[in-house]
């Protein structure tokens, strides 16, 4: 990959944290996000698909996976959001499957230790949070992981 490709794979990834970004920061207001920032987001990644360090397979697994949460949130009623599992698409396309099962599992460990803070200081156990501020986060180290590394997360902690 040249100067120039990497520059555009940065600047493809920047732009998806923005939109991660915006979206993390109305479900912080509201506790909804609109569905047309989230088809932006994914027009976006089609349209820059060559830029993203995946393959069409590696895509298709990785949006597979978000189709996954979209049906999970059917079935529980969106206990799990709608938007959430939109956006979970998104990215699983964007990066591929390695990379946003990365990321799932560090924003699902994060909400799991925050969910335990929020039972130690609350007595509702039925308290609801914004999931996408963790997708965010978790966003944001895999990018930084590549751009320090060089590497998926993956590759970095378990030797791919």
């Amino acid at each position: 990959m040249n100067q120039f490709e990497a520059g555009l794979n940065l600047y493809a990834s920047l732009q998806a944290a923005a939109a991660l970004g915006f979206c993390m920061i109305q479900d912080f207001r509201s506790h909804m996000v609109s569905v047309k920032k989230i088809v932006l987001f994914l027009l976006a990644s089609i349209i820059l698909y060559e830029r993203w360090n995946t393959n069409m397979a590696d895509s298709l697994v990785g949006m597979a996976a978000g189709v996954f949460f979209i049906l999970l949130s059917r079935l529980t009623g969106e206990r799990i959001g709608m938007a959430d599992a939109l956006l979970i698409t998104c990215i699983g396309w964007s990066l591929g499957a390695a990379d946003l099962f990365s990321i799932l599992f560090l924003a699902f460990a994060g909400a799991a230790v925050y969910g335990v803070f929020l039972l130690f200081r609350k007595k509702n156990r039925n308290t609801e949070f914004a999931f996408i501020p963790f997708l965010f986060l978790a966003y944001l180290f895999i990018l930084i992981v590549h751009v320090v590394h060089g590497t998926t997360y993956a590759d970095l902690f378990f030797g791919g």
